[in-house]
């Protein structure tokens, strides 16, 4: 009986596919070309336009390391490698060759390696892999549209059947109670709590936790609506409550938007104007901080921006008010917009943007020479041409950035109450990217403008 030759299988099993047919091709392939299976590396319901597979980079690590040097790697089509840019399959191909692996495509028998067909068919595969995205959120919105429900996932949705196709009543009757509850002024903190020490379940066998009732009641389905983008339907499944009531609870929980739920149920920080924004003197970022105020014989939360402390290499010295901060630089940015002037999105003649970019491609090419001429090893020349790419990806956002419009071009939006925080946060740092914070003169000053340091 003849030797059968080592081979390690590959498989990735996109999203729709049948990876009993895969393995069917591949084990078939097998058998009859004298292959000794040894090894399978699976990567499952994972994008080949996607570099970190875990199993496709345990496989690209044994071939570098030479444990499979000798073997063949078998795989149903090329497209099971990458439908990413052509540079992923020329890696693929040098690390390969380094490694003395071939690649085999079982469909049509065919070797993979660097030639003309190959690069082809990557083209070919990288075009295929766009259309059938652009046909599957064609077919979403499509579904949405006409009021389909979405698909359920791995598990079903709490108080409905699979699919959502009807009610179950017991937990339907759970989520009516907390529609009622919090509308009748009632806090969501208070009814988890009230759940969780009745013992009140998910279906998942989890507690219902004040983050888990927080999703479920934002979820427009249980008020038969399907929402997906900017379209909004009427659903073709049975609505847990009305959409009215649905609405009113919306309103009601919006108002806690600056206290948000985190996975186990507890509160998380607000979110802030400037915490991204403002630096302490000391070169530390500015945190929030409360201390508790008395008033009148009234005691109130008083909100600051303070230096983080010496624990996190700051001085800990600089504490200014909130609120004055926030509505000074609001203020100024607000006159900054007034007086904006877009910028021309021709790239300036000082901009040496495309410059640094062909200095990065030609470092690539010019180390893979070296590589193809046997002067520097397979691992060096994968390490400077991974850095290059990251350098280029990073330039190429830099030049995206200084051509962008304004996150908010309009100046009154940027003081209307309804404009999202992070919207106007992003405004500020287009504006003034870092805003610096010096010490009060005295203890207890209030503050004063002169206290904050805008760029030029």
């Amino acid at each position: 009986m003849p030797e059968l030759n080592p081979a390690v299988v590959y498989y990735r099993k996109s999203i729709g596919d049948d990876h009993d047919v895969e393995k069917y091709v591949v084990t078939t392939y097998a058998e009859r070309h004298g292959f000794d299976i040894k090894l399978e590396y699976v990567d499952d319901d994972i994008s080949g336009q996607k570099k970190d597979r875990p199993d496709f980079t345990k496989l690209m690590n044994a071939i570098m390391s030479d444990e499979l040097r000798g073997f063949t790697v078998l795989v149903r089509d090329q497209e099971r490698l990458s439908r990413g840019s052509l540079a992923d399959l020329e890696e693929w191909h040098l690390q390969t060759d380094a490694g003395g692996v071939k690649t085999i495509s079982c469909e049509d028998g065919r070797e993979i390696k660097d030639d003309e067909i190959t690069g082809i068919r990557a083209v070919i595969a990288r075009g295929a892999a766009k259309r059938t995205g652009a046909l599957l959120k064609n077919r979403k919105r499509a579904d949405a549209a006409a009021g389909k429900p979405p698909t359920s996932g791995r598990y079903r949705p709490y108080g409905y059947t699979k699919n959502w196709e009807s009610i179950i009543e017991e937990e339907a009757d759970i989520l009516r109670e907390a529609a009622r509850r919090l509308l009748a002024g009632e806090t969501l903190h208070a009814i988890a709590k009230d759940f969780t020490g009745r013992r009140v379940m998910m279906h998942t066998g989890n507690s219902l936790t004040l983050a888990a009732l927080s999703r479920m009641l934002r979820k427009p389905e249980r008020a038969g609506l399907r929402v997906l983008g900017d379209i909004t339907a009427k659903g073709t499944w049975p609505a847990i409550f009305p959409e009215d009531t649905f609405n009113k609870i919306q309103r009601l929980l919006d108002k806690n938007d600056a206290w948000y739920p985190t996975n186990d149920g507890r509160r998380a920080a607000r979110k802030h104007l400037l915490t991204t924004i403002l630096y302490c003197q000391c070169g530390q970022k500015m945190v929030v901080g409360s201390q508790l105020k008395k008033l009148r014989k009234r005691t109130y939360r008083y909100y600051t921006y303070r230096c983080a402390g010496r624990a996190h290499g700051g001085c800990g010295k600089v504490v200014t008010s909130m609120d004055a901060v926030n509505d000074y630089v609001l203020g100024k940015a607000y006159l900054a917009l007034k007086e904006y002037v877009p910028q021309v999105t021709e790239a300036p003649a000082s901009d040496k943007t495309e410059e640094l970019i062909a200095q990065c491609e030609a470092k690539i090419l010019e180390t893979r020479q070296a590589y193809n001429d046997n002067l520097v090893p397979l691992a060096d020349w994968i390490a400077v041409s991974n850095a290059q790419r990251e350098k280029i990806k990073e330039l190429r956002k830099v030049q995206a950035s200084k051509d962008a419009p304004l996150p908010l071009s309009d100046a009154d939006a940027l003081l209307a109450d309804e404009t999202p925080i992070a919207k106007k946060t992003a405004t500020i740092r287009r504006l003034w990217p870092v805003i610096e914070v010096l010490p009060a003169k005295r203890k207890g000053a209030v503050f004063h403008p002169d206290r904050l340091k805008f760029p030029e």
